[in-house]
């Protein structure tokens, strides 16, 4: 492989990065997760608020544009259902659309029982007809543990931005990732081009 073609495979790999970076605007934030349970007793209905978000800093490596959100259920463990429905218009630069649980605990569950909550966010956009494409997807989880009503508190717990896959951090990775294979491509370049400069030295004389 000469060095135009380290080139070559080196830019299309950055604009494979730049790519995904520009598919991954669409965020969400959640009061819980698999590390941070939802604490509920016997009997116990609530309200939980999950905080939608298409790249709220309108950063510059957002793609811009509005996304079509689709909201599954994939486990209630009998406890959760989404009362704000399925369907959510999420417009750019904008963090003001929720995903709304309703969790009822039976009033004969047992202490330290643990269910499992999980639900999958898809972005979607419309072909011909009426099929779906499906694009960016996070599954978000969280236990839901019981407890006795004295150790839990009825205050609303506040938010944590918590993005799966997504980019808080995600600027700052990428442009490491672009300096290394920058540096890279330089290395190569001028390991290839001495190299070049040897075998003509080196060429015999005919």
């Amino acid at each position: 492989m000469d060095s135009r073609n380290i080139k070559t495979v080196l830019v299309f790999l950055i604009l494979i990065l730049v790519g995904g970076t520009l598919a991954s605007s669409l965020g969400i934030s959640t009061p819980f997760h698999k590390s941070k349970p939802l604490l509920m007793h016997a009997g116990q209905e609530r309200e939980v608020l999950f905080n939608l978000q298409n790249c709220p800093s309108l950063s510059e490596l957002c793609e811009e544009g509005d996304v079509e959100v689709l909201v599954i259920l994939e486990e209630s463990g009998e406890i959760a259902e989404i009362i704000s429905g399925e369907i959510y218009e999420v417009p750019f630069g904008s963090s003001d659309a929720n995903v709304k649980l309703k969790i009822v605990i039976p009033e004969s569950a047992v202490l330290e029982t643990e269910y499992l909550v999980r639900f999958s966010i898809n972005s979607i956009s419309e072909e011909s007809g009426d099929t779906l494409s499906i694009g960016v997807n996070y599954d978000v989880e969280f236990p839901v543990i019981i407890k006795d009503s004295s150790e839990v508190t009825a205050a609303i717990p506040v938010i944590e931005t918590e993005q799966p896959k997504g980019n808080r951090n995600l600027a700052l990775l990428l442009g490491i990732i672009i300096v290394i294979l920058l540096i890279i491509l330089v290395i190569l370049s001028e390991v290839f081009s001495k190299n070049n400069r040897k075998r003509k030295v080196l060429r015999p004389l005919k």
